[in-house]
Parts: structure tokens; sequence; C-alpha cells
């Protein structure tokens, strides 16, 4: 395969352009979130971070795994997607030639950029090359979408649709770093009230399982969110909460069944998320 090999030079070279704009960092991270929960549903849980620097968002992707003893095991990080820098994976087996260091020469950088998510030539080979490193294995035919996935793939969507305009979305995760809950973004939908209530009734408790049914109940939530002008300053609202693992999206008034919304559209993703932006726009006024 070889794809960061052959785009390495060009990597460089955007590399030394500079940073580029924060919201189409995001599109791009949101590229590779989306396509790696669409191949491999069921296996991945996604945690918002912030880089150590403190500079900008970082998205950890762990495998799901089993139950122990009837506690929840947050797995293995396969990859840290940093969206104003590179994607950082965990060889899955370096005792093996890793598709990812095949053909690279030394010095060269075994990681990939976060923006070739939404500039890459090639992308499906990119994410082909990132999912075999990490040992989530290649997937030849790309399952369906379904409600698993559905959520990542509105969010990826509707990031990349406004990021270039004059009012671009952000993302943030109901879980911040797998511990803090968010309470004040689930505060602002009158229909996720039940959420915050059982998280409040959690926190009394405190301890190892406090935790693990705070990551239960809060972890599938991610919510987008704009900027608007208070007074001398911009201020984030929260547009929509979307949980990643039904599917379902909460909007201030409602909420929609996106795969509904989907099956509806013929499966038209780019007429979905923008009319999801529309109404999540309209409900929040």
């Amino acid at each position: 395969m070889a794809y960061l090999a052959r785009y390495q030079e060009r990597n460089k070279a955007l590399s030394d352009v500079g940073r580029f704009p924060t919201p189409f960092a995001q599109a791009g991270a949101w590229y590779w979130i989306s396509e790696l929960v669409r191949r491999h549903p069921g296996e991945l849980h996604v945690i918002e971070g912030v880089y150590p620097t403190g500079d900008g968002t970082v998205w950890y992707l762990n495998r799901v795994s089993p139950q122990v003893d009837g506690e929840l095991s947050f797995g293995q990080v396969l990859c840290r997607i940093y969206e104003l820098g590179h994607v950082t994976q965990t060889h899955f087996d370096q005792a093996e030639e890793c598709p990812v260091t095949e053909k690279l020469l030394d010095k060269d950088d075994d990681r990939f950029l976060t923006i070739d998510g939404a500039l890459s030539p090639e992308p499906r080979l990119m994410v082909k090359e990132l999912e075999e490193c990490v040992g989530l294995g290649a997937v030849e035919h790309t399952p369906s979408t379904d409600s698993t996935s559905i959520g990542a793939r509105v969010i990826a969507e509707a990031v990349r649709l406004v990021a270039l305009t004059g009012d671009p979305l952000r993302v943030v995760a109901g879980l911040f770093d797998g511990v803090s809950f968010q309470r004040h973004l689930f505060a602002e939908f009158p229909l996720l009230q039940s959420i915050v209530s059982a998280v409040d009734e959690i926190g009394t408790t405190g301890g190892r399982g406090a935790d693990q049914k705070l990551f239960i109940i809060s972890a599938p939530w991610f919510f987008l969110l704009r900027s608007e002008p208070s007074g001398h300053e911009q201020r984030e609202k929260p547009l929509a909460a979307i949980n990643l693992d039904t599917g379902l999206c909460v909007l201030k008034g409602s909420q929609v069944d996106l795969m509904k919304e989907f099956r509806e559209s013929d499966r038209d993703l780019t007429a979905v998320a923008l009319h999801l932006v529309q109404r999540a726009r309209a409900a929040s006024q």
C-alpha cells in the first residue's frame, strides 16, 4: 500500500505552509472518525481530550472491550487525532512490517496529517492503511450505514459543509477525557434533563463504579456548537446533541431519528446534514 510514503513530500509541504483554520481542521478530523466508525461498527469509542500543551482538541479512538467481572473496560487507544496536527497511531505489531512504515525513508514522519481527512486524493486508501496499522484489519466492503454509524457521518458532513462559511460549527463531546461530564451542554436541552439528573445522582456516590456509569451514560453524546456574538465577545451555543450509538439527534424542542431521515432522503448524507443544521439553527433562535 504505502499510502503515507507516496504522499510524504506533499505532507511535508502542507506542514510548512502553516496551520489550517480550526473549522477546516476539525472537518478533516471527523472524516477520519466517521470513516473508522462506519467501517468498524460497534468496535470503537470516541473520547475528546486536549493536546498536552493545551493547544487544540485531540480525539481518542479506543477499542471497545468486553466487560470483565461486570466492569467496563475502556480498551486500548488505537490512535489520537489532533485536529491541528497529526493522526498518531498505535502500531499494532512492530514485529511485522507495518503498512504505514513500509517504504518510508529514515527520518520520514510515520504519522498522517489530520487535514488529509479533508484533502486526500485517495481517502479510502488512507483510512485502510491506518486501520491495518492499528490492528483493526482492512475492510474490503464498507458496511452499510446503520444507527451506530449515521451519527458520526452526519457530524462529519455537517462540519465539512459549513467549515469555510462565516458560521462554522464546533464539535464537543459529552464526556471530556473520559471523566469530566459536560453538564452545561446537556442542560441546554429539555429532552436530556433525565441524563443530567442521572449523572448528578451518580456524582454523589463517587468511586470507580461511578466513573463507569458516567461513561456509559454520557460517552455516546456529541454536541454541535456555533459561535454567537455576546456584547463584545463570542459565546458558543449548542445547537444539537447526537448519540453515536443510536443515531438519535436531539434539538432544543424535538428529536430526530437520523437513520429514518437518511432513508427518506434516498441515502443522501449531504441533504440530511444540511437539513439538520437548518433545523437546529431555527430551533435555537
